[in-house]
């Protein structure tokens, strides 16, 4: 990235710069699948996914895991903390209710 090489999709993903390579026909349906698979988790975890990932990156390591920890334990308290393990054990999918 510092020395502005172009690099193609291929090899950017094995650099890990990106998670997949698809091609120019393919992006709209892999995107598609992206989002489904997204949408299958609970509301509120990923909200505090998106915000703790911006709020987190201005941090030290150790506030950033306080700070992870502590939203961790409000949302293991909330109906979606408790319906996720709960479905688990129970072997179904869950029903979220971003709660």
């Amino acid at each position: 990235l510092l020395t502005g090489k172009k690099i193609k999709a291929p090899e950017a993903k094995e650099l890990g710069l990106i998670n997949y390579a698809v091609p120019a026909d393919e992006v709209m349906d892999k995107a598609i699948e992206i989002a489904e698979t997204i949408l299958q988790n609970a509301p509120l975890a990923l909200k505090w996914t998106k915000y703790l990932v911006h709020a987190c990156d201005q941090m030290s390591e150790e506030d950033a895991m306080r700070y992870c920890d502590a939203a961790y334990r409000f949302l293991e308290k909330t109906e979606d903390g408790i319906e996720g393990p709960l479905a688990f054990t129970e072997k179904r999918e869950p029903k979220w209710v971003g709660r």
